[in-house]
């Protein structure tokens, strides 16, 4: 374990030094296929967790995402400020040194990110001004250690781009039987989870998971197995929004999800060992997998700033065939 944490200690430190002197968008490319890529440093790190002791592997993999968090985040604002740069050179009137004026793009994209978080505390203290010496204390939410966990994959991976889809799941009728076959051929999912929430009227909502060293839009989903019971998953509950007819036309389902990601071969491999999801006509620009009844497609594109497309049938109407709506930063995609 200790050997891994030191690598990626050494692993952050290399690649923000990289970020810090790349100059330009296809350096900055270079940095995020070296470090970042599908088959990258950070990747090769984490394929020795099939070494590790199971019992060590969520620390492991909780220091590699944050590891991650912080490069995306760091090659995010480094992007941005050399594409302000660009665009903003012939102002440049030489009132300051050219460290400097890019020292004040970073700083204002960083300040502005910032801001749009929901995740953003209340008050940020500056740190090129008076009071840098102030400490800025969040608020505790007083969520268990279940739910800050999760709220930091999720404000993780909003961070590392645009508002959209995050992650996905595979469901199950038996988490441990699934896990257990996966397992044995090879799977680095970590270990079957319980988790819950309660709703406004009381009731608790259970499930189980095992997710994958990484959660991203471009990583491999986690496998999920509800708790047959109650108002959202009893019999009852899953017949009625089985018929229910929703207001765009009739009763919907999902039929494909369409992701993005920056490496077509490098993200259907991970699948396949994951979660022994098996994609077939891969090649540069896409590839796809049938899981049951529904299909999951792979292009090539950037997550989180090119939309997910998540394609849904409606029954009963073939007036909105065709028509794409954009909402939460997914492209719905109707078809009849």
């Amino acid at each position: 374990m200790t050997d891994i944490l030191g690598a990626l200690a050494a692993l952050d430190a290399e690649a923000t030094a990289a970020l810090e002197a790349a100059t330009d968008e296809a350096a900055l490319e270079l940095v995020r296929v070296r470090y970042l890529g599908r088959k990258g440093d950070l990747a090769a790190i984490l394929r020795g967790l099939a070494d590790v002791d199971p019992a060590q592997r969520p620390e492991i993999g909780k220091q590699a995402n944050e590891v991650k968090q912080r490069l995306e985040a760091a090659l995010a604002a480094r992007r941005e400020t050399l594409l302000a740069a660009a665009r903003s050179v012939t102002r440049f009137r030489e009132a300051s040194s050219p460290s400097t004026w890019l020292y004040t793009i970073a700083r204002s994209f960083c300040i502005k990110k910032r801001r749009r978080s929901k995740f953003a505390p209340a008050a940020v203290v500056p740190i090129d001004g008076e009071g840098r010496e102030a400490v800025l204390e969040v608020p505790d939410p007083r969520h268990g250690p279940e739910q800050e966990l999760d709220e930091r994959r999720l404000a993780a991976a909003l961070d590392a781009g645009h508002m959209g889809l995050v992650s996905y799941a595979l469901t199950t009728d038996d988490a441990d039987e699934e896990l257990a076959r996966l397992r044995a051929d090879g799977s680095d999912l970590g270990d079957v989870e319980a988790r819950s929430r309660t709703r406004p009227d009381g009731e608790v909502v259970r499930w189980r998971a095992a997710f994958p060293p990484l959660l991203g839009p471009a990583e491999p989903p986690f496998i999920l197995e509800h708790e047959l019971l109650g108002a959202e998953w009893g019999g009852e509950a899953r017949a009625a929004r089985a018929s229910f007819a929703h207001p765009i036309g009739g009763p919907v389902r999902i039929t494909t999800v369409e992701l993005p990601v920056p490496d077509i071969e490098a993200t259907a491999t991970a699948c396949a060992r994951s979660v022994g999801v098996q994609f077939s006509d891969i090649d540069p620009r896409s590839a796809h997998a049938a899981i049951g009844s529904q299909v999951v497609r792979l292009h090539h594109g950037a997550p989180l700033w090119n939309p997910a497309v998540v394609e849904i049938s409606v029954g009963g109407t073939r007036e909105l065939a065709g028509r794409e709506i954009d909402a939460v930063g997914v492209r719905w995609r109707i078809r009849s």
